[in-house]
């Protein structure tokens, strides 16, 4: 039979559930012998007390604050180092746990961190360095010349001004009459306002229409 929890052990809990690992609440809700209990029964005592959500409750990990932010792994651990915030971790090698307090003192510094404040990014739009300097397009030194010969070797026009007339024109031409690339179009159209260099895709498709 499981042994029961004591109201002093749910409190524990209760109040450590998104603060603390596997390992600290194993220690803290002892059965009443000494022993420890096991990790399944630490799960299935949060469960009941919270429903989904297990011992992260109230916290995120740091999978789901890269989903919600769209910051990468880099963003945030450089931002906890300039912080020196200090993160839970439910057991060695286990999820990391950042309480909404840590969340949004992050967001607040990397608001302010970018890697090139004039196009508001963080790392390069195409190899995502955060090293080497911006400098054109949203793109580092490499990867615009990259881009560039690129446009060379496929007669387009190496500005982006260039390129976005040239669009302009071929899709009022009629050209491509389908309705499945308006996505694509508007994305093209976004990233020409925001200042930043098409992608490889969609430099294909403004070279398939010529």
């Amino acid at each position: 039979m499981a042994d029961r929890w004591s109201e002093k052990s749910l409190r524990t809990l209760f109040h450590g559930v998104g603060s603390y690992g596997i390992q600290w609440f194993r220690n803290q809700t002892k059965t009443a012998d000494g022993s420890l209990r096991s990790r399944q029964a630490i799960y299935a005592a949060a469960r009941r007390l919270y429903g989904l959500g297990g011992l992260t409750r109230g916290a995120w990990t740091l999978r789901r604050f890269i989903e919600h932010t769209g910051y990468q792994r880099t963003h945030l651990f450089r931002a906890r180092s300039a912080l020196r915030q200090k993160w839970k971790r439910l057991g060695p090698g286990g999820a990391y746990l950042i309480t909404e307090e840590q969340k949004d003192e992050i967001v607040e510094w990397l608001k302010h961190d970018y890697w090139s404040a004039q196009k508001r990014l963080y790392c390069c739009l195409a190899c995502h360095t955060e090293v080497k300097p911006h400098y054109s397009y949203g793109l580092c030194r490499r990867c615009y010349f990259k881009y560039r010969r690129y446009c060379v070797r496929n007669d387009l026009p190496v500005t982006l001004g260039g390129q976005n007339k040239l669009l302009i024109k071929l899709v009022n031409s009629g050209i491509d009459k389908s309705l499945q690339n308006a996505k694509l179009l508007a994305e093209m159209q976004r990233r020409f306002k925001k200042g930043y260099a098409f992608t490889m895709r969609q430099l294909d498709y403004l070279e398939s229409l010529l």
